[in-house]
């Protein structure tokens, strides 16, 4: 214990004094520091709000509701168009080296968000009765996809809105913003659930990205006096060419895989008890969320630093990917090899309605464990403009996902789903590791991926063969100790990268 305890300490200590001494490490600390603490306020709330609604609503009912959310979902990826990462990367290039076109990329993402926003919630109001009757075989859904039409509106406008505030690199505004709206929505959706069901938490949820999209606004307005950036809606549509760019691909893949996953949901909701089984899923898929959405948090300030030193300055673009890609293993990997071994502590909190359903947890778990290895693919191949690229990769990860799921999904049900969601995203995710293998080498080489995968799949391979011998405490003992045993080889690895 004592020399565990000496080497965290030692850990902290090093860290923090090369941190001291790095104007990019402080530049990035800064943004990590708020982003995390926004995060974990905000999911913290957010994810005591879906228990406390999962378990007030019942399994049937919490099946619908999350059936919901992927409906408004689907068009609120439409909406933003990409939009969000859009301003993220050309506003964090250009707001000190030409502010003035800065302002118009800022006017035209800001009139695209609203306008795609407007359109598309009126086609989710007209197609509200089709959608839940004829594709969902759930006409009570009816009422309720057509007050989300006013959810779409303010959640579209606010991914672009959030992209804002992140390319100005304006992360503590960014945590006042979630923090305080997602302590305002915990009362509210539970209040709602209680009073008056579904449709009270609908309405909940859509008067919070009110409130967001407001705050935002507020906090745009004060980063523009900051930058001395003015949007310019006169000569916005100059700048039109950056949708093609940058936003379409994006966009493209947005709506490509929100499409897979709502038709796949859509056929687990449609077999036999298929909307039980489906909250059960929505239930272990917020916990699973509550880690990936932390780490998301922590590393938006990644994209804007990387971005600008891409091609610029080579040690510093792969120490900070070194960053990513560590952050990504101890955020995500350790608690989701816990959850393995112990499945039955996910669903937990949820209450009894929801127990016994320990196979899809493993399944979700396994997802966890995949897509923290893949991590830094995406804002690596983002950093180098290769949107393209990798909106023909997740075409091939859409493509083998629907495949599995129209196969699968009939006879095995939401088992089926994870199945061919985890298979796709594997497949199609391994020609990532091959182009930046073959392009960026010393950057692959620095993060030692191949025998980080190689360590972590081994570990979850361990944590389910312990949950399926071993009593409760003992698998649970095995949990702990695979993930004490991926921080030590983290830890090992950053020595002898530095070495």
């Amino acid at each position: 214990m004592n020399h565990l305890r000496g080497w965290i300490y030692g850990y902290v200590s090093e860290f923090t004094t090369r941190l001291s001494h790095s104007p990019l490490g402080a530049r990035l600390a800064t943004g990590i520091f708020w982003s995390a603490l926004g995060s974990i306020v905000s999911r913290g709330s957010m994810l005591l709000s879906a228990i406390l609604v999962g378990r007030i609503l019942g399994r049937s009912e919490y099946g619908q509701f999350a059936m919901f959310q992927n409906t408004v979902g689907l068009l609120a990826t439409m909406a933003t168009f990409g939009l969000g990462l859009s301003a993220n990367k050309f506003i964090a290039v250009t707001k000190q080296t030409d502010p003035d076109r800065a302002g118009r990329i800022i006017a035209l993402l800001s009139c695209s968000a609203w306008l795609t926003s407007l359109i598309l919630a009126t086609l989710l109001f007209v197609l509200a009765p089709y959608v839940a009757q004829e594709i969902l075989r759930a006409p009570q859904l009816t009422e309720a996809i057509q007050a989300g039409s006013l959810l779409l509106i303010f959640s579209g406008v606010n991914g672009a809105q959030l992209g804002i505030l992140t390319g100005y690199e304006s992360f503590k505004r960014i945590a006042y913003v979630t923090a305080l709206s997602s302590l305002l929505a915990l009362p509210l959706t539970v209040f709602g659930a209680v009073q008056w069901g579904l449709m009270g938490v609908v309405w909940a949820l859509s008067f919070n990205q009110f409130l967001i999209c407001l705050l935002c606004a507020l906090a745009i307005r004060k980063e523009h006096t900051k930058h001395s950036i003015i949007p310019s809606y006169k000569n916005c549509f100059s700048e039109v060419g950056i949708l093609w760019q940058f936003s379409t691909p994006t966009m493209l893949t947005e709506i490509m895989l929100s499409v897979a996953m709502w038709g796949g949901a859509a056929l687990v909701v449609r077999q036999m008890g298929g909307f039980e089984e489906y909250g059960v899923y929505s239930a272990a898929w917020r916990i699973k969320l509550l880690p990936e959405a932390f780490l998301a948090m922590m590393m938006a300030p990644v994209l804007p630093v990387i971005s600008s030193l891409f091609g610029k300055d080579d040690r510093g673009y792969g120490k900070t990917v070194g960053y990513c890609f560590a952050i990504a293993m101890l955020v995500v990997v350790p608690i989701s090899l816990l959850q393995t071994a112990a499945p039955s502590l996910t669903l937990l909190p949820f209450g009894d309605e929801y127990a016994g359903n320990e196979y899809i947890v493993r399944w979700i778990m396994l997802h966890a464990v995949v897509y923290s290895l893949m991590y830094p693919m995406t804002p690596i191949l983002i950093s180098m403009d290769k949107m393209w690229l990798y909106w023909r990769v997740q075409l091939v990860n859409v493509t083998l996902f629907m495949l599995g799921t129209w196969l699968l999904v009939p006879h095995y049900g939401v088992v089926g789903f994870m199945g061919s969601m985890v298979g796709a995203f594997c497949l199609a995710n391994l020609f990532n590791v091959y182009f930046l293998y073959k392009t960026l080498p010393a950057v692959m080489a620095r993060i030692r991926w191949a025998t980080t995968a190689i360590w972590v799949l081994a570990s979850f391979g361990l944590a389910v063969l312990a949950s399926l011998y071993l009593p409760f405490p003992a698998a649970l003992g095995v949990g702990l100790l695979l993930c004490c045993g991926l921080a030590y080889v983290q830890n090992e690895t950053r020595i002898s990268t530095r070495h």
